[in-house]
């Protein structure tokens, strides 16, 4: 693909590779956290 059609992303650029960083590891942040209350919330029903 050709970059800047709107399909595909220019890797090359540093403030884009930190985007996709940062919002990668704030997936993974909410992710860990969700499964973190659940862990809790199932020690307080048992």
């Amino acid at each position: 693909m050709i970059a800047g059609d709107g399909y595909a992303t220019d890797v090359t650029d540093p403030v884009v590779e930190l985007t996709d960083a940062r919002t990668v590891l704030r997936r993974i942040l909410v992710t860990w956290l969700a499964i973190l209350a659940l862990l809790v919330l199932a020690g307080w029903v048992h």
